[in-house]
């Protein structure tokens, strides 16, 4: 888990290091296309952490696991990587019940796993067996002692401590695997085709799907109509607040960015705003939340038209917070795109009781 934070985050600097130093354009597209598909794994890997601490539920679907190795194992796996390991998928589909990037990260931390510890080979195969999909990561390392095959599942143990690695991947593994009814296992039973440490991820096996059904996306609604929606944007993040004030802009709206409570109250009381989004830790002595309930008290109407974006939901008094306000909220990181389409949200029911 650490090791693919690490790898993605350091695609995520390496790219944007050389975009500041300029690129040619034929180059920058591909460039800013993989700054964005690993900065997604990052925010995949951290969900999964505050995930397991939390238990927090996710939602599953029906999924070809076939199709979850292709489409997020693969493009994962670096060229001497994916030269050391040997996949084994069959013919037809193998459906299971789960959440498909969570998914992607479990078989990841098993191919790490065999990757750190293997020689040379690594082989992973995919079956069915009595109701249940399976699959098999193996390697020709020196095996797992009989005295650690339950403790290797335990939360931060590891033997390779002084690489860097942190112990978790594992024990995500089994959590997610037993939340889908499954288990993952070592197998002990010998006579393997490679004499290493082989792992077995066990799921129940889902009933064929017949067809796709694509999820449905919120378009965001033309701003036509002048003057454009005015939006108060409260963080003290500068690099963020520019960002997503550039995407307003970019999106035909009015943003105005402050960066502390204290600012945003000035701003309200010399204008009028179509909608507020603001954080919740905000520097100095009125945080977020604070500055919600003042908005509530003095401008009612606009307090029904806000949003929150945060990176503290693992907080208790967050959380409350959160639940009792019924606002939509994002937790960062988050895509512009879902930014984008909460805020259109939000305009297009606070313009008609505002006017202008």
């Amino acid at each position: 888990m650490a090791h693919q934070l690490r790898t993605s985050l350091g695609v995520v600097i390496g790219f944007a290091e050389m975009l500041s130093k300029g690129l040619p354009p034929a180059q920058s597209g591909e460039v800013v296309t993989r700054i964005l598909q690993n900065g997604l794994r990052c925010k995949e890997i951290v969900e999964e952490l505050l995930n397991f601490g939390q238990s927090l539920p996710v939602d599953h679907v029906t999924t070809d696991l076939r199709a979850v190795v292709r489409e997020s194992v693969l493009p994962m796996l670096t060229a001497a990587q994916g030269r050391r390991v040997e996949w084994r998928l069959p013919e037809e589909p193998c459906w299971v019940e789960c959440a498909p990037s969570q998914l992607a990260q479990v078989i990841m931390s098993l191919v790490d796993n065999a990757l750190s510890f293997g020689r040379d080979r690594v082989i992973c195969r995919i079956g069915r067996d009595g109701g249940a999909v399976r699959l098999e990561v193996g390697d020709d390392g020196p095996g797992i002692p009989a005295e650690l095959t339950e403790q290797i599942f335990q939360p931060f143990f590891t033997t390779r401590r002084t690489e860097g690695a942190v112990g978790l991947g594992l024990s995500l593994a089994r959590a997610v695997a037993r939340d889908t009814g499954g288990d993952l296992t070592v197998d002990l039973s010998g006579g393997q085709e490679l004499p290493g440490a082989w792992l077995r991820l066990a799921l129940p096996e889902s009933p064929p799907v017949t067809s796709g059904q694509a999820a449905a996306v919120a378009p965001v609604p033309e701003t036509n109509a002048p003057p454009p929606p005015r939006v108060l944007l409260v963080d003290d993040e500068r690099d963020l607040l520019e960002m997503l004030t550039t995407a307003l802009e970019m999106g035909g709206y009015r943003p105005d960015p402050v960066p502390s409570a204290t600012d945003a109250l000035e701003r309200l009381r010399a204008s009028d705003y179509d909608a507020l989004v603001l954080d919740i830790q905000l520097p100095g002595s009125m945080n977020g939340r604070d500055l919600f309930r003042e908005v509530r008290a003095a401008w009612p109407e606009l307090a029904r038209h806000a949003m929150f974006i945060t990176a503290d939901t693992i907080n208790y008094e967050t959380r409350r917070f959160l639940d009792t306000t019924g606002l939509p909220y994002l937790e960062k990181p988050f895509l512009v795109s879902e930014f984008m389409r909460e805020v259109a949200d939000i305009v297009a029911t606070a313009r008609e009781p505002l006017g202008d």
